[in-house]
């Protein structure tokens, strides 16, 4: 989309829908970089667990042969934790669809483990 398409319209006038067209523009380049930083940011921790020595790999759990698939499985991981992070603070906020029943399953959940022996 070139700059004329976004803020004229094919009679030279401004176009009316200017602003949204721009804003999605903007929405979608910064979705853009975002995953080009994720990327990147994977490749960085990548190169630093590839400089490590067999012995130090065996003390984080890792090898060498199968690192690849270590380093997969660390960063679905690290995705995971981050949309937990996410969930119980939209509960915390009040923002999440089933914040207003949360308090009553959390109420329910204490009512079963305080009358275990």
């Amino acid at each position: 989309m070139a700059f004329q398409d976004i803020f004229y319209s094919p009679r030279g006038n401004a176009a009316p829908n200017a602003p949204t067209r721009l804003g999605a523009l903007l929405r979608g380049w910064l979705e853009a970089y975002g995953e080009w930083r994720e990327y990147r940011d994977y490749d960085a921790i990548g190169a630093a667990f590839a400089k490590l020595s067999e012995r130090q790999l065996n003390q984080l759990g890792m090898s060498r042969a199968t690192l690849s698939i270590d380093l997969t499985d660390l960063m679905a991981r690290a995705d995971e934790s981050r949309a937990h992070a996410a969930e119980i603070a939209a509960l915390l906020d009040g923002r999440a669809p089933f914040a207003a029943a949360a308090p009553l399953r959390i109420a329910a959940q204490r009512s079963v483990v305080s009358t275990a022996p």
